[in-house]
């Protein structure tokens, strides 16, 4: 009797949960959580208004060297700091060239590396490796990839066939909310250095 009761609570339960995740408001809440994550992690500095300008990415050099993507497939994260270890322990200047969101065919430059002889295949392989690719995007860096899911939501519940402003509305307040968050935090540093004052990666 006691299993049964249990049983009967639990599908419950889970008849709650269901409804629950599968309604559209709570799909939106949960892309926009989950984006304002994202930017929280990749950019956990607030806004600084006085904030010197950046210096200019450096222009490309004559012996610079390809690193090419092994795989095609959409950037979804790029590991800024095994980039930045590579190029200290190799002594060479990384150029970035693929940002995270981007689709890059298999063969094509990832990145372009300043004295890249002194890689060699491990070092080279160790730079691919720094980004991971994969057959669609994800969350783990890419903020515009939430807003798109959100705004994808929105063109769909005011098209004819649907016809549902109220979700709209709703997609609307969350865009607003991941706007706010991101215009508030300083943006991520395209220029890394090590020692100071030497580039060693540019994240173009």
């Amino acid at each position: 009797m006691v299993l049964a009761l249990a049983c009967v609570g639990w599908l419950l339960f889970f008849i709650h949960h269901i409804s629950q995740a599968i309604s559209v408001n709570h799909i939106v809440d949960r892309i926009a959580k989950e984006t304002a994550g994202v930017i929280n992690d990749i950019m956990p500095s607030p806004h600084w208004p006085g904030r010197l300008p950046q210096l200019k990415a450096p222009l490309p050099m004559p012996d610079e060297i390809p690193v090419a993507n092994p795989e095609s497939g959409y950037i979804r994260f790029v590991d800024t700091r095994r980039l930045l270890e590579i190029a200290k322990q190799y002594h060479v200047r990384i150029r970035v060239l693929r940002r995270v969101e981007h689709f890059v065919p298999h063969g094509i430059p990832l990145a372009m590396v300043a004295k890249g002889t002194r890689l060699g295949p491990e070092g080279t392989s160790r730079l691919q490796a720094a980004f991971d690719t994969g057959p669609a995007r994800t969350l783990q860096q890419d903020v515009e990839f939430g807003v798109l899911q959100i705004v994808d939501v929105a063109l769909k519940a005011i098209s004819p066939a649907v016809n549902d402003p109220t979700t709209a509305i709703d997609c609307i307040d969350q865009l607003s909310r991941i706007v706010i968050r991101y215009v508030s935090r300083q943006p991520p540093d395209e220029l890394m250095f090590d020692p100071p004052g030497v580039i060693r990666v540019s994240l173009g």
